[in-house]
């Protein structure tokens, strides 16, 4: 459910990304306007100002309906009615401090619950081979019963007088000679049985760990990725605001402008995918180790 609402920040994050380069391109094409009305400019500029603009709208309007697809999805998850309005209280930022978790897999494994589960299957497949094994050793019964019974001189005289005492006792060996070779195929069974959740528990164990190690491995790649995005995305929005004012100026073309605009817009949406991509890595993790937020936090 986290991975699905993350999704939905992330296009959230992209439309709004696109709908910021489409203001953009509409101000600018505003300037061109103005700029042709005053005689400082040519149509030809308006005319590139125009198809920028243009270009840039089918980008809004698929992210528009990314985040669309990706609202109704985390409705049906959260099992909201398709109709009813969602509005996302978070947005899509950064982490504060990204940091391994610093556990041992092995401890990871020990404390999944579907591991202890497992752990409790073998327990309990090595009793039955004992059991198994108990077919072949002999055993000795003891029981006795004391009693009092009443025994009347005449029919039907139950005057509460005529009681005996019964007491009996008996001691019973029973040695297991043959029955048919049942004991062996239950024993061998049973072995196989055990084994088999051994196998299964180890599996569990690994499967684990690797799950574990996966995810710390991509959230921390996740992570410098972020601080090398939002190097990028500030690299990218300098990079445009000088090359308005040189335009401004006459030095650079509306090709200059145009260029730097979508340079700007690709640095902001990897970004936001930087972020995505952390956030599902780290619920990831958060499965791997089968804690919550605030748990996994603590461990840090």
């Amino acid at each position: 459910m986290r991975t699905a609402y993350v999704r939905a920040q992330l296009a959230a994050a992209l439309e709004s990304s696109a709908r910021e380069a489409v203001d953009q391109a509409a101000r600018f094409l505003d300037q061109e306007r103005l700029r042709l009305t005053a005689g400082a400019g040519s149509e030809l500029d308006v005319l590139r100002a125009e198809v920028s603009l243009e270009n840039l709208r089918p980008q809004l309007v698929d992210a528009q309906n990314a985040a669309a697809v990706s609202t109704l999805d985390l409705k049906r998850l959260i099992n909201v009615p398709m109709t009813a309005p969602v509005v996302l209280t978070t947005p899509l930022t950064a982490p504060a401090a990204p940091a391994a978790a610093g556990i041992d897999p092995v401890d990871v494994a020990s404390e999944r619950s579907a591991v202890k589960a497992e752990e409790q299957n073998v327990r309990i497949a090595n009793e039955i081979v004992k059991q198994a094994i108990a077919a072949y050793i002999p055993s000795l019964d003891f029981r006795m019963s004391l009693g009092r019974i009443m025994y009347p001189q005449q029919v039907y005289a139950l005057n509460g007088r005529d009681w005996l005492t019964d007491w009996n006792a008996s001691l019973t060996l029973k040695v297991p000679i043959f029955n048919g070779m049942k004991r062996g195929a239950d024993l061998s069974q049973a072995r196989i049985g055990l084994q088999q959740e051994r196998y299964r528990l180890a599996q569990l164990r690994e499967a684990v760990q690797l799950q574990y190690e996966q995810a710390l491995g991509e959230r921390a790649r996740a992570g410098a990725t972020i601080t090398a995005r939002q190097r990028t995305v500030d690299q990218a929005q300098r990079v445009y605001d000088l090359t308005v004012l040189r335009y401004d100026q006459g030095l650079a073309t509306h090709l200059d402008v145009s260029d730097a605009r979508l340079s700007l817009l690709m640095a902001r949406a990897n970004y936001a995918q930087a972020i995505a991509q952390y956030q599902i890595a780290d619920a990831g993790l958060q499965r791997a180790l089968g804690v919550s937020s605030a748990a996994l936090s603590t461990a840090r």
